[in-house]
């Protein structure tokens, strides 16, 4: 089933330098391509069809041997074309959908896997090996044996990452790291959330998550949203171990109020109207954990807001919203009534662009 595909791509391989980008300044050929970009060419050629077999091959114990076999070559092709985007892209599909066709019959390569990824990551930060993680944990995000190893590999991916996400241009600047994080955190938050929750890691996110809530690109900020509406949902924090809601305590709680803030930015014009109802989630999660503390944070916010940007009646209904939604036994229907207020607030200080760029003055400090 695989020889066809990798025994050649082996022998391409070890006949690739340290790095495959082809040198500059040196001779071509005929066609006017460097000998070392054609045979990079082939070698991912072959990557695209060793993907073909892990995707398309329905036995999860075939698959699991085949890619086995093939994950040493898939290695070496990281560390060798780790200075292209494009390259580490196609060959980090392979792994992907290995993962996702072995199942649990790939748990025999979660020790190399937990070893190589990180290292792979720690030496160039490519989104795509954060998303190979991803397809690990949700295949073995669930198996309390795995917690363990499955959070030392998150520590060393996510706070790395984190620590360079540091500022708003980060996010600007690599958009798909950031989207591609969060989206990983969001993932551990609903298999394992254990392994995210700790003293060490869990304020690094919620750190990097305050300066990138308002990057202007959709994927980023819609990731970033959905990991703040996780992290903050009642209905997970039930089911969190006392020490991981301890840890969730001490990150939280000194950053409520700034990423309220931010929140109610997004709503008065800091991000495109669409991006309101995931404001929304976002919000409503955490006053539902915050409660009257969040509500709170809510009027402090309002009271940011000049007076003639939004009157104390423009602001009513999200106060009363806020504290409805912050009371314990709210539902759904809150949800919709804490949307509406937020529409309306947001109509009101969008009405012109000095309402706007007052407000925001006023809420992006």
């Amino acid at each position: 089933m695989l020889d066809p595909v990798l025994t050649p791509l082996q022998q391409l391989v070890q006949q690739l330098p340290a790095s495959a980008q082809p040198p500059t300044g040196q001779q071509t050929t005929g066609t006017g391509r460097h000998p070392q970009a054609a045979q990079s060419a082939l070698v991912l050629a072959l990557v695209d069809r060793l993907t073909v077999v892990f995707r398309h091959v329905d036995e999860p114990e075939a698959v699991a041997e085949a890619f086995g076999k093939a994950w040493p070559t898939i290695a070496a092709l990281l560390d060798r074309f780790q200075g292209d985007p494009d390259a580490m892209e196609r060959i980090t599909r392979a792994p992907r959908y290995a993962l996702r066709r072995t199942g649990k019959s790939g748990a025999v390569l979660l020790p190399v896997l937990y070893n190589s990824l990180p290292s792979h990551f720690a030496r160039v930060q490519h989104s795509c090996l954060l998303y190979v993680a991803s397809e690990l944990i949700k295949v073995f995000g669930n198996d309390p044996a795995q917690n363990a190893s499955l959070g030392k590999m998150l520590e060393q991916m996510l706070g790395s990452a984190a620590r360079n996400l540091r500022n708003l241009q980060a996010f600007s600047d690599k958009p798909d790291l950031a989207d591609d994080t969060f989206l990983l955190a969001g993932r551990a938050l609903h298999y394992c959330p254990a392994s995210i929750a700790t003293s060490s890691l869990l304020p690094l996110l919620l750190e990097s998550a305050t300066q990138g809530l308002l990057v202007q690109h959709r994927e980023a900020c819609q990731s970033v949203l959905s990991f703040l509406t996780r992290l903050c949902s009642p209905d997970k924090l039930a089911a969190w171990p006392p020490e991981a809601q301890q840890s969730l305590q001490a990150a939280f709680m000194p950053r409520g109020h700034t990423l309220v803030r931010l929140l109610i930015a997004g709503v008065c014009g800091a991000l495109p109207v669409g991006r309101i109802p995931d404001i929304c989630d976002a919000l409503f999660a955490i006053l539902k954990v915050a409660q009257q503390q969040g509500r709170q944070w809510v009027v402090q916010t309002l009271s940011l807001l000049p007076g003639d940007v939004a009157a104390d009646s423009d602001k009513v209904h999200l106060l009363e919203t806020s504290n409805v939604t912050a009371a314990a036994g709210a539902d759904a229907s809150n949800l919709e009534s804490l949307e509406d207020a937020l529409q309306e607030l947001s109509e009101v200080c969008r009405r012109n662009k000095r309402s706007q760029s007052a407000a925001q003055s006023a809420l992006v400090t």
